[in-house]
Order: structure tokens, then C-alpha cells, then sequence
């Protein structure tokens, strides 16, 4: 399985959006065809966690859940366990696209 379709799939398939909370940010992909949501949770970084200087929006992932955008994906590419750490890697790059985009256009 090629990872370009990865992406591809889940861009015309998910509408990832950034949310803000206390906690936090999150980026939330909302799927265009069903109930399939999926979620990745950043935090703000602290400056203990490394020995370079943190940027002032720089976040972290402490969490996910994409069992629904993997359900999805599953059903269009039979996934197996080869599958899913190629497929972490893509969503995980396309999370933090999302969070450097949205902090770019503020």
C-alpha cells in the first residue's frame, strides 16, 4: 500500500479542524461520509521536556484516537498490522501540518 493514498483518502474523506480547550488543542477529522470522527490531542510543550527553547505555540501529541478514520480506511484497503505504523506516520505528519497551519494564519 502506497502512503500517498493514505493521505489522499483521508483528505477527501476527513475534514480535519483544530479545536482549543484548556487542556489543550485537538485535531479533530470530521468525516465528510459518515460517523467515522477521529481525534488527536496536542499539549502545549513545557520547558523541561527538552533541552532547546521552546517556541510559544509549540505542542506536543499526547494522545489519539482514530479508530473511526481507521474503520474507514480499513474498509477501502484491508489493513494488517504491516499496515498501521505506516499509517500512524501519515496521520500523525498530517496532524501537525494542521497545527503549524493554524498557527501560521493567525
Amino acid at each position: 500500500m502506497n502512503m500517498d493514498y493514505v493521505e489522499k483518502f483521508i483528505n477527501e474523506y476527513f475534514s480535519p479542524q483544530v479545536e482549543e480547550d484548556m487542556r489543550g488543542m485537538k485535531v479533530v477529522y470530521k468525516s465528510k461520509t459518515s460517523m467515522d470522527d477521529g481525534v488527536v490531542w496536542f499539549e502545549r510543550a513545557k520547558t523541561g521536556w527538552v533541552k532547546k527553547p521552546i517556541k510559544q505555540n509549540h505542542f506536543i501529541i499526547v494522545d489519539a484516537d482514530m479508530g473511526g478514520v481507521l474503520e474507514h480506511l480499513n474498509k477501502y484497503y484491508n489493513l494488517t498490522e504491516e499496515h498501521y505504523p505506516h499509517v500512524r506516520k501519515v496521520i500523525i505528519q498530517m496532524s501537525i501540518d494542521v497545527i503549524d497551519k493554524y498557527f501560521t494564519k493567525e
